[in-house]
């Protein structure tokens, strides 16, 4: 992340500086991770932070993930396709499975037409 900073001069609307900050953070996923081996695992990585790198531990979720890349229109796009192939998908597997049940039903109507039949004949 990047950040303009700007400093003031005092009680005045002039500026005195302008910065350019930059926002690192490291992230490291872990899963498993038994409560022995914590200490050990935040210590190392503690121990080999640069300087003005913030460390914060937290559960991994998908908001921490996007955050990470730069928006890319054409990616977002392919992702839309692929969440609409998968909406397709499952409905097409709705409606073979809808299909595939009223087959089976059919079948056991006949068979039991058939039972029928032949217990009329005797």
């Amino acid at each position: 992340q990047s950040f303009k900073i700007t400093n003031y001069l005092e009680g005045t609307t002039r500026i005195k500086s302008d910065f350019n900050l930059n926002m690192y953070e490291r992230n490291v996923q872990v899963c498993d991770l038994r409560s022995i081996d914590a200490p050990i695992l935040i210590s190392a990585v503690r121990a080999a932070l640069p300087q003005g790198v913030q460390l914060s531990f937290h559960e991994h979720q998908q908001e921490h993930f996007e955050e990470r890349f730069i928006p890319d229109p054409f990616i977002d796009s392919v992702r839309n396709e692929l969440a609409a192939g998968e909406e397709k998908m499952a409905a097409a597997k709705e409606q073979k499975e809808a299909t595939l049940a009223a087959k089976t039903a059919r079948k056991q109507a006949a068979l039991l037409q058939s039972l029928k039949d032949d217990d009329d004949d005797e």
